[in-house]
């Protein structure tokens, strides 16, 4: 899987359904079975230094933020 890629992913708790992931890994890795993933949520929380809001853009794709 090539970084920057989007997977969808059923890992458990909390919410236990398919959530949206993005790879984070870097490609020189790519022999390695190991993933890095960072979740998505739609449900805002203020905690600036540990979530990054991503704004909805034509580019994106994205619905909502």
């Amino acid at each position: 899987m090539r970084r920057g890629t989007v997977v969808v992913a059923s890992v458990g708790a909390p919410s236990g359904k398919p959530r949206p992931f993005v790879v984070l890994r870097s490609d020189r890795f790519s022999q390695h079975r190991l993933l890095t993933l960072l979740p998505f949520t739609s449900e805002l929380q203020d905690a600036p230094t540990l979530r990054v809001t991503v704004e909805p853009t034509e580019a994106n794709g994205l619905q909502r933020p």
